[in-house]
């Protein structure tokens, strides 16, 4: 018993050790190399396979105002928190793009904002990158498809900032802190209740087995004990009392000799001036007719 309220206290610890994990996920290796923008380099976004197998999901959008951009939402919530954040989206009129859309172009040259941390809790992380299908749009007349001359390529103008407008990260970044991942925290929560249900039942079913063996175990011990009790009783005899004796004691004269037990009172004679007492009474075998001999007669 000391043992299982042991492993169950051990069970309880593990799992609010989890949770508190859960509630304050980090961000994969690849996206803490990154967490400025003004920084060059770039990472690449792991392509999502399974829950079990991920440890952080996006979202693909762009924003029709600023088409040369493309955006993301990088989170570590992968099970229903990327759907509902497409949803948001989609309501502030943002394009999302589908995961089957996306090319492995889209997973690599991505520059990272900070995280959105509420409460504690990271929701995600914002990235962009430059379109390179609307850098790369070429302004070739339409009219004069045999002419020799290729148009100039697009100069990007001066002017033209080298990050997304702060306005639009800030709709985005809104979108996160508005938007609590408490599908996923309950998800995940679940699945470690489960967990800790399922080794607390199999525990009890263990100690259920050992106690179901060990009754058992006494019970054949006990049978064994009444059984060797058994065989000691048998060796002892007792007459049987309806037998051939009792016959006998009932039988007739004809059969043989009877015996009869009879009590003989003395007659009743008068006390005599002797200072003898009267002898007790004479039990005889045959007895009817014989007269009791006195003490005096003796004498």
């Amino acid at each position: 018993m000391h043992s299982c309220i042991t492993a169950f206290l051990f069970i309880l610890a593990t799992l609010s050790s989890a949770l508190e994990v859960s509630s304050s996920p980090r961000p994969s290796n690849s996206l803490l190399a990154l967490q400025s923008s003004t920084s060059p380099a770039s990472i690449c976004i792991e392509r999502f396979t399974t829950y079990f197998y991920a440890s952080y999901n996006y979202v693909f959008f762009n924003d029709p105002a600023e088409p040369e951009y493309n955006f993301t939402i990088v989170t570590s919530h992968v099970k229903f928190y990327p759907a509902t954040l497409a949803k948001w989206l989609e309501e502030r009129e943002f394009d999302v793009l589908t995961k089957s859309r996306a090319t492995a172009d889209w997973l690599c040259g991505w520059h990272i904002e900070k995280p959105v941390v509420v409460d504690g809790r990271r929701h995600g992380t914002v990235g962009w990158k430059r379109n390179p299908a609307f850098l790369n749009t070429s302004s070739l007349h339409a009219g004069d498809a045999s002419s020799l001359k290729a148009a100039p390529r697009q100069v990007i103008p001066p002017y033209t900032s080298i990050r997304p407008r702060h306005l639009t990260l800030e709709r985005v970044e809104a979108i996160l802190r508005d938007n609590t991942p408490y599908a996923d925290i309950y998800y995940f929560r679940c699945m470690m209740l489960g967990m800790a249900c399922g080794m607390i039942a199999g525990t009890l079913v263990w100690y259920a087995l050992m106690g179901f063996a060990e009754m058992r175990r006494r019970d054949k011990k006990l049978k064994a004990a009444r059984k060797s009790d058994d065989i000691e009783l048998d060796q002892i005899k007792v007459h049987d009392l309806s037998g051939a004796g009792m016959e006998r004691m009932d039988a007739n004269r004809d059969d043989g000799l009877e015996l009869r037990i009879e009590i003989v009172k003395p007659t009743s004679d008068p006390p005599s001036g002797s200072s003898v007492a009267d002898p007790p009474p004479v039990y005889t075998l045959d007895g009817a007719g014989r007269l009791p001999v006195r003490a005096r007669d003796m004498v």
